[in-house]
C-alpha cells in the first residue's frame, strides 16, 4: 500500500470477536475508494484469541496493522489506536459493522472541522431485543438535541472526528470501560469546546450485533451504568444540576413503535419499557456503590 500519509485513520476496537472482524474488514476492501487514501488500525482488548490471522489475510488488500494490548477496556483501545494514527481524520466503527461501499467517500466528501456521525442500520431487523435497542439509541441520539444542540452525541462505530479535536479533548474517558456513556460524554466535551456535531446519513453501516434475552439485560444494565457516570462526569466539569430524563422522553420512547399497530409493536414498546427499569435499576446501583465507597473513606 501507499506510504504517503493517509487522509483518514479507521480505528477498530475488538474483544474476543475475532470472528467478526472476517466481513468488516471484506467490506473495507470492498469500498469504492481506492485511492489509499485511508488505514485501518485493529485494536485488540486483550482478547484470548488475537485476531492477528484474520487481520494478516488483509495486508495485501488494506493499509492495515494490530495492536495487541491488555484488557483495559473500550475507550482505552480506541485511544491506543488513535495516538498510532496517521490520519487527519479518525473513523471509528464497530468490528460488528458493515460499511458501505460509498461509506468513505461519503464521509471524504464532508470532512472538516466538524464531528461527522454517519448512518447505521440495525442487521437484525427480525430480533425484537436487537430492534429495541436500535431503536433506544436513535430516539436518544434524536432527542437531545432538541433539548439542547450540546447534548448531541454519535455513537463511535460510525463516527469521524478530526484528529486534533480529538487530541484537544483527550480522547475517551476510561472511566468509561464498556461502550456504553463514552459517546455521549466524548461528544459533550467536543461541544463545550465549539466544536460543531453534523449528520453524515450517506455515510452508512449495518450493524450485525444479535441480542439473547441475557445480551439484552446485560446491555442496557451497562447502558444505565454508563449514563450514571456521564452525568457525574458533566455535574462535575460544567457544575450544572445533575439532570434527568423528563417523562416527555420516556413517553415518546415507549409509544413510538405503537404508530405501526400490531402485537410486533406493542411487543417493542414492552421492550423499551423493560430496558429502561433495567437502566434506572443500573443507575441506582451505581449511585449506592459510589455512595459506599465514600462513605467508606477515612476523613
Amino acid at each position: 500500500m501507499t506510504e504517503s500519509a493517509p487522509l483518514i485513520s479507521v480505528v477498530i476496537p475488538t474483544y474476543q470477536r475475532a470472528s467478526n472482524l472476517r466481513p468488516c474488514l471484506e467490506a473495507l476492501k470492498n469500498l469504492h475508494d481506492k485511492t489509499g487514501t485511508f488505514e485501518v488500525i485493529i485494536v485488540d482488548d486483550g482478547s484470548e484469541q488475537s485476531p492477528e490471522l484474520v487481520v494478516n489475510e488483509f495486508t495485501d488488500h488494506l493499509n492495515i496493522r494490530c495492536l495487541v494490548r491488555p484488557h483495559e477496556g473500550v475507550s482505552v483501545a480506541r485511544n491506543a489506536g488513535a495516538e498510532k494514527a496517521r490520519g487527519r481524520f479518525l473513523a471509528f466503527i464497530g468490528d460488528d459493522c458493515i460499511v458501505s461501499t460509498d461509506w468513505l467517500e461519503a464521509f471524504t466528501a464532508n470532512a472538516g472541522d466538524s464531528v461527522l456521525g454517519g448512518g447505521i442500520d440495525n442487521g437484525f431487523p427480525d430480533s425484537a431485543l436487537t430492534q429495541a435497542t436500535h431503536l433506544l439509541i436513535e430516539h436518544i441520539c434524536q432527542y437531545w438535541p432538541s433539548v439542547n444542540d450540546n447534548l448531541r452525541f454519535f455513537t463511535p462505530n460510525n463516527m469521524l472526528v478530526p484528529i486534533d479535536s480529538f487530541r484537544e479533548v483527550g480522547g475517551f474517558d476510561p472511566i468509561f470501560h464498556w461502550s456504553t456513556g463514552e459517546d455521549r460524554d466524548f461528544c459533550s466535551r467536543l461541544a463545550d469546546i465549539g466544536v460543531k456535531l453534523n449528520d453524515c446519513p450517506e455515510a452508512r453501516v449495518t450493524h450485525y450485533h444479535r441480542l439473547s434475552l441475557t445480551g439484552f439485560f446485560r446491555t442496557h444494565w451497562r447502558y444505565g451504568i454508563g449514563s450514571y457516570h456521564f452525568r457525574k462526569r458533566r455535574i462535575t466539569r460544567t457544575d450544572r444540576r445533575f439532570f434527568t430524563h423528563p417523562l416527555a422522553f420516556y413517553g415518546s420512547l415507549i409509544l413510538a413503535p405503537l404508530k405501526d399497530g400490531g402485537i410486533k409493536s406493542l411487543h417493542l414498546s414492552m421492550l423499551l419499557a423493560l430496558s429502561q427499569a433495567i437502566n434506572s435499576s443500573a443507575m441506582v446501583w451505581a449511585w449506592s456503590a459510589d455512595r459506599l465507597v465514600k462513605n467508606d473513606r477515612p476523613d
